[in-house]
Order: C-alpha cells, then sequence, then structure tokens
C-alpha cells in the first residue's frame, strides 16, 4: 500500500531528512479532513483548529470501518472520498440548522465564531507562533534524544502497535471490528484509531512504520495536546495573557 517511493523502509529508518515525509503527512492526516468538515459546519479560528484533530480521527476511523464493510482497500483515496462526504454532510448541516434557527428566530451562533479569531494581529499571531516554536524546538530534542527518528523501546506494548498498525499497512483492512493479532482467527474489537492513522503515514515511507509512528506521536504531543490545553484555557478565561500563558506551559501538563 505504499504510495510514494522514495527510499528505502531503511533509509526512512535512519535519515532526518526523510522524516519531514511523514511527518507532514502526519500533520496533514490529523489535520485536513477535520479542518475541511469543521469549516463548512461553521467553525472558526482556534475552534475550527481545536476541533480539526478530533474531526479528522473521526474520519478516519469512520472511513476505516465503513470501507470494511464494502470490501475496499484502506489507504488515502479512501480517506479523501470520506473526506469529501464528511465535509458534504457537515455543511448540509449547518445550511439545515441555520435555516431552522432563522425561522424560529433564534441565533444559532454560527455566525459569531467568525469574530473570535479577530482583534489585535499580536493576540491572533503570537498562539501559532509559539505552538510552531514549541513543536519544533521539540522535534529537534526528541531527535538529539533517540537518534534515529524509527528509534523505539522494544518493549511488548510499543510491539504490539506497531505490528496491528503493520497488518493494517499490509493487509488493506484497518478496521477496529476485525483486529486477531492477539488472537489468529478469532476477531474482536480493538479501539485502532491511532493504529488507522499510522498505516496511513507509513504508507508514504516505504512501510516504516516505527518511523511512522514517532512521526504522528511528535504531531500529538506537541501540537495537538497544546492547541488543546490552548482551546480549553480558551473555554475558561477571556484573558488572551493567561490564554497564551496556558499555551506555553501546555507541555508541563501529562499526557
Amino acid at each position: 500500500m505504499d504510495v510514494v517511493g522514495v527510499a528505502s523502509n531503511a533509509d526512512f529508518f535512519n535519515s532526518w531528512l526523510l522524516f519531514s515525509v511523514p511527518l507532514i503527512v502526519s500533520l496533514a492526516v490529523l489535520f485536513l479532513p477535520g479542518l475541511a468538515s469543521g469549516y463548512a459546519l461553521g467553525l472558526r479560528g482556534r475552534w475550527l483548529w481545536g476541533w480539526a484533530p478530533a474531526g479528522s480521527v473521526g474520519i478516519v476511523f469512520l472511513a476505516a470501518v465503513i470501507a470494511s464493510k464494502l470490501g475496499i482497500t484502506w489507504g488515502f483515496p479512501v480517506l479523501l472520498v470520506f473526506c469529501i462526504c464528511a465535509t458534504f454532510i457537515c455543511w448540509l448541516i449547518s445550511v439545515l440548522l441555520i435555516r431552522f434557527y432563522k425561522s424560529k428566530s433564534v441565533d444559532t451562533g454560527i455566525s459569531d465564531l467568525t469574530k473570535l479569531s479577530r482583534g489585535d494581529k499580536k493576540w491572533v499571531y503570537l498562539p501559532p507562533i509559539l505552538l510552531l516554536s514549541m513543536f519544533l524546538y521539540e522535534t529537534v530534542r526528541f531527535a538529539t534524544v533517540v537518534k534515529r527518528p524509527g528509534a523505539f523501546a522494544q518493549i511488548w506494548d510499543n510491539l504490539f502497535h506497531s505490528n496491528l498498525a503493520m497488518m493494517f499497512l499490509q493487509s488493506g483492512e484497518a478496521s477496529p471490528f476485525k483486529v486477531d493479532l492477539w488472537n489468529p482467527g478469532r476477531a474482536g474489537f480493538y479501539p485502532a484509531a491511532w493504529h488507522e492513522v499510522v498505516s496511513l503515514v507509513a504508507s508514504t515511507c516505504s512501510g516504516a512504520v516505527t518511523t511512522a509512528t514517532n512521526a504522528v506521536a511528535l504531531v500529538v504531543a506537541f501540537i495537538i495536546w497544546p492547541l488543546g490545553i490552548f482551546c480549553l484555557a480558551s473555554a475558561i478565561y477571556t484573558s488572551r495573557l493567561v490564554q497564551l500563558i496556558s499555551l506555553a506551559f501546555s507541555l508541563a501538563l501529562p499526557q
């Protein structure tokens, strides 16, 4: 199920330059589907970005389940089709809700979401600049510690998760209801959204599952987690300074 073949599995395991490929793909998989569906739904500003990872994972999960039911091989074409369908459904829901509540003379609040990202320019641009800086710093720090982009702790739990992602990648079957890795021939349910995402990313780096895992982990730990803390603080506090501080100290909180 490899999408590109620019280098071998071993090259992706060892090269930090090539690591940019699964890293960029991880960002795309974990944000683009959610951004498209959230925008169609009427979300804007920080709430759109806060929704994006959850929406993306939800679309990936449902796409894998439905693709399995239809007998379609798991991969990016499947995700693209379901992303388009999900975006259309969200747009339709948004239109219907707006028309319904306007007929009732009730404010939906959807139009107000466009105002959340306005204000003083420095407060608009500081959070993404800080978030990007934190991500780059932690990525470099990660590289200095693990030495190779495909390195991983060889413990039983990591072996299970890597093997499950590899199974999805090689079989083209990524349904969480058909996982039989621990008991061959007797499939059962396992919450495998993480492995579905990793299998997609691994398909762009010659099947280097551990490299893909590290790329996804970096995005989740150093972009999605701080972004979630920032959105939570934004919902609780109106002070932009407090929101910015929460972003800066988000990595100090346990994940």
